[in-house]
């Protein structure tokens, strides 16, 4: 597909990154759940009451964005339903997570083939995981620039 400013989009879709994706999608789904059981069981125990219940939602709210789920569930204080905490699940955000697994998008403006730029793209991500490896250690955060003079003086200084 090409748009109007003249860039190509490629969609790609990879089975191996299909098996991560809905891994990692059961994972947070596991986890929605366990923290579900964790709020209810402090509910249960009176820690959180109808005073307190909103550093609950907040707290569930925190721990969701932690562990990747927040989109996929909603918390929700009943106030009908005195002691009762809801973690529901998202089904339409879930059906499109299952449906959206292995497929990715390119963007490119070059003349090469779809399968060139893929190829390059994927070279790129081996060089990506490398940085990320030998700078994991030295516990240094990434560097992001969106500018093409900035990306090229960035890689001139990572070349020295």
């Amino acid at each position: 597909m090409i748009g109007k400013d003249g860039r190509r989009h490629i969609a790609v879709f990879s089975v191996a990154k299909e098996t991560e994706e809905k891994a990692a999608l059961g994972d947070r789904l596991r986890k929605g759940k366990e923290l579900q059981k964790w709020a209810q069981a402090g509910v249960n125990r009176h820690e959180w009451t109808e005073e307190n219940h909103h550093e609950l939602v907040r707290a569930l709210t925190r721990r969701l964005v932690k562990e990747g789920a927040e989109s996929l569930f909603e918390v929700v204080w009943d106030p009908n339903s005195i002691g009762t905490i809801f973690v529901r699940a998202d089904a339409a955000r879930r059906k499109w997570e299952t449906e959206k697994a292995g497929w990715w998008m390119v963007t490119t403006d070059t003349e090469l083939s779809g399968d060139a730029v893929i190829d390059l793209y994927q070279g790129l991500a081996v060089v990506e995981h490398a940085f990320r490896e030998l700078k994991s250690p030295l516990r240094t955060r990434p560097v992001y620039h969106w500018k093409a003079e900035r990306v090229k003086a960035h890689l001139f200084v990572c070349v020295l």
